[in-house]
């Protein structure tokens, strides 16, 4: 997946969300671009943890109203 994005969904609760963020550097290594999406409040933190990566912040129960912005193709999620 060297050339392709992929989609990342954060789920569950925050600290699951933080457990398997442990997991999102060999992620971004594999693939060209990561998305992640996220708990609101971690937003700033897996931006900042994670600068190779576009953290989207969607609060919960609102994930159907978030849109995948028109420049990015997802590969696989």
């Amino acid at each position: 997946m060297a050339d392709k994005t992929l989609l990342i969904h954060g789920e569950q609760g925050v600290g699951d969300e933080i457990m398997f963020a442990t997991c999102y550097p060999d992620a971004i290594a594999l693939t060209g671009h990561v998305v992640i999406t996220c708990e609101p409040r971690l937003q700033r933190l897996l931006a900042r943890s994670l600068p190779k990566a576009m953290v989207v912040a969607v609060p919960r129960g609102r994930e159907h109203l978030w849109r995948m912005p028109s420049e990015l193709t997802i590969d696989a999620q």
